[in-house]
């Protein structure tokens, strides 16, 4: 289970009473720079981080800051899934390396059709091929957070936690990481999807 779907499930679990987390803004992708933006221009924007910690990718030490909001009460997808909604930031050396948002938010869910991913072919699919396909990407990455040293990746990342009666709850996330070479032609394509 990656950072961010960790961060979205807990977040949720979180809410089953009420409120959990801090209100806050998405910082749209648009604003955000890998590479040049730092640690201390996204607090700035964000204010601080609802969580910080350390990961380790590509042996390189990356530092993840996430912002995290769920309302049992929201409106979300549907009327079993908990509205809740989590931003998260990677820096290496205090650079952005990576951003992903997900949201079960009915106005800017991140749900997408992972079965549209097979359409998508390596060493052919344009950068445009794949957002026609899946739609606006939910954040993305460069190295560490992905193998390829040049290029970029779109992520996409979508997670719920469910009411499944009085006493439980099911979870469900999934993610795909779409990289790109230099050309903006896909080179990789990694998925990772979990229900319990």
């Amino acid at each position: 289970m990656t950072t961010i779907v960790k961060a979205v499930l807990l977040i949720a679990a979180a809410a089953l009473a009420g409120c959990a987390g801090t209100q806050f803004k998405r910082a749209e992708p648009e604003t955000l720079q890998n590479g040049e933006t730092t640690y201390a221009q996204v607090v700035q924007r964000m204010g601080e981080p609802r969580s910080r910690g350390q990961v380790l990718k590509n042996n390189k030490q990356v530092t993840t800051a996430s912002y995290s909001y769920a309302e049992a009460g929201g409106k979300s997808v549907s009327d079993e899934v908990i509205a809740s909604k989590t931003q998260m930031f990677f820096f290496a050396d205090e650079r952005l390396v990576g951003h992903a948002f997900a949201s079960t938010w009915a106005e800017d869910h991140t749900r997408f059709d992972d079965t549209k991913l097979s359409q998508i072919a390596k060493g052919r699919t344009t950068k445009e091929e794949v957002i026609a396909l899946l739609g606006k990407p939910s954040g993305y990455y460069r190295y560490p957070m992905i193998d390829a040293a040049t290029g970029e990746a779109l992520v996409y990342v979508y997670a719920q936690v469910a009411k499944k009666g009085l006493m439980s709850i099911g979870i469900s996330n999934k993610e795909a990481v779409i990289t790109l070479d230099e050309r903006g032609v896909v080179s990789d394509v990694k998925f990772e999807s979990t229900s319990q």
